[in-house]
């Protein structure tokens, strides 16, 4: 193995369990933020980027591509430097053919879901 690329990855994944405060990172999310949210968004962002690309050209996706619509950054780049997962997820919209049905995050639309639990009376 490239000792550059494992070392890169070691990095990533140091990246993913400081911020995250889990002890092994998934295989497709390479950067993650301290707060819990970030966490959560992180982990919608590398479904969708999955979902859109496949697991191996997602993170061909994330480290390669540059993007305008990150100031020529890459995902990882932007991600690492503490952009927010929204952000990037509608750059590589905007960059990417990416279907409707994936292009949101939940909350967008500023409605919350609220479930309703009802018991039987007996």
């Amino acid at each position: 193995m490239d000792t550059a690329f494992h070392s890169s990855q070691e990095k990533i994944n140091n990246t993913w369990q400081n911020g995250c405060g889990i002890t092994s990172a998934p295989a497709a999310s390479p950067a993650g933020r301290a707060d819990s949210l970030g966490c959560v968004q992180l982990t919608v962002f590398w479904e969708r980027m999955t979902a859109q690309f496949g697991a191996a050209y997602a993170q061909s996706v994330a480290k390669d591509y540059v993007f305008a619509g990150l100031g020529g950054r890459t995902v990882e780049q932007a991600l690492a430097d503490g952009e927010d997962a929204k952000v990037v997820w509608r750059a590589v919209c905007e960059t990417f053919d990416v279907p409707e049905r994936l292009r949101l995050f939940p909350g967008d639309l500023g409605v919350s879901v609220a479930v309703e639990y009802t018991f039987p009376l007996r």
